[in-house]
């Protein structure tokens, strides 16, 4: 099991004073990890508002009420940094690692990726997250792991306009945050819960682009998860796309529909893009996976959402010919 340990010393006390905490202490030994920590989780949601802990070297802090992306950190054996190591090992063994130097992320949360693709590849990594508590709390986690230097946060939304716009927000699942769209039924359980709206300062990718004066050339690729503002990221990002730039992006059809982009983000990609493949795929192939053709995507994201499931894929342009992979010598 990972190394983990949780920084709440002043809980001890209670085991000591209260029966009932002693016997769930005793009873924690008979569990699984996961189990163990589940417990750790329901003893605490009565006595703090936040936890922080360590897995695997790396120090984060996350809301309890939060009970999507902090909690898979805390209590599952896999955390982001799986998702993350594939697809780095995948961008530097084509070539688009070594010519980049920074990664553009899009949709930050408390920062469960950027962690990741700070510690793991050598770029800068551009942020951007408009949600002000997933803000205070990325920022923290960057600064408790000494890596503030290498990220710089972007306050704002991807949409179609330079402006504001309104978001909503669930509380226990800050990372699942939409665009306000009038008249759209939400059936998530998040959404079920308290949930408030917040009025965001947005741009287009394309201004972003401009404001930091980022050269696409330089960008190695871009990771994306915006709960269906996709097709936004991809069509004000064109000057990425017709640069060579790849994009990793969550594709989520009930999401886009939502949105009213889900066909508009098929015709786009598949003007941008011509070759993909899923982290699925990835999983089980390594940096051999097989490229499907682009115009393959709408079906096998149709057979998803049937089967009530999301899927994350990796896009790669029309721009560049793919580059063959470059692995390290094993030669003296």
């Amino acid at each position: 099991m990972p190394h983990q340990r949780i920084f709440f010393p002043w809980l001890a006390p209670l085991y000591q004073r209260v029966p009932f905490a002693r016997f769930l202490a005793w009873q924690a030994r008979f569990l699984t990890p996961v189990g163990a920590r589940k417990l750790g989780l329901l003893l605490l949601q009565e006595f703090a508002d936040e936890i922080t802990f360590e897995r695997d070297g790396v120090r984060w802090t996350f809301p309890l009420q939060d009970r999507t992306v902090g909690h898979d950190l805390f209590l599952t054996e896999k955390n982001d940094s799986d998702n993350v190591t594939p697809v780095v090992d995948w961008a530097n063994a084509f070539g688009y690692l070594p010519r980049g130097e920074v990664i553009l992320e899009i949709g930050a949360n408390l920062g469960n990726t950027t962690l990741p693709l700070a510690r793991l590849t050598h770029c800068h990594i551009v942020s951007i997250e408009p949600v002000p508590r997933a803000l205070e709390l990325l920022k923290r986690n960057l600064a408790q792991n000494n890596l503030t230097p290498r990220v710089t946060i972007v306050e704002r939304a991807l949409t179609e306009s330079d402006g504001e716009t309104e978001m909503i927000v669930p509380l226990v699942g800050r990372g699942g945050a939409e665009v306000v769209v009038a008249n759209v039924v939400r059936h998530e359980v998040i959404f079920q819960a308290p949930c408030e709206t917040i009025r965001v300062k947005t741009t287009r990718l394309d201004t972003l682009l401009q404001e930091l004066k980022l050269a696409p050339e330089k960008i190695a690729f871009v990771w994306c998860d915006v709960q269906g503002s996709e097709g936004a990221v991809i069509r004000t990002g064109e000057p990425l796309w017709r640069a060579g730039v790849p994009l990793w992006t969550e594709l989520a059809p009930e999401l886009l529909r939502r949105q009213g982009t889900l066909e508009q983000f098929f015709y786009d990609t598949e003007k941008f893009f011509v070759h993909f493949f899923t982290l699925d795929a990835l999983f089980q192939k390594g940096v051999a996976v097989p490229l499907q053709p682009v115009r393959e995507l709408r079906a096998l994201a149709a057979a998803r959402e049937r089967a009530d499931k999301q899927m994350d894929v990796f896009l790669i342009p029309r721009a560049l010919p793919i580059p063959s992979p470059q692995f390290p010598s094993s030669g003296a």
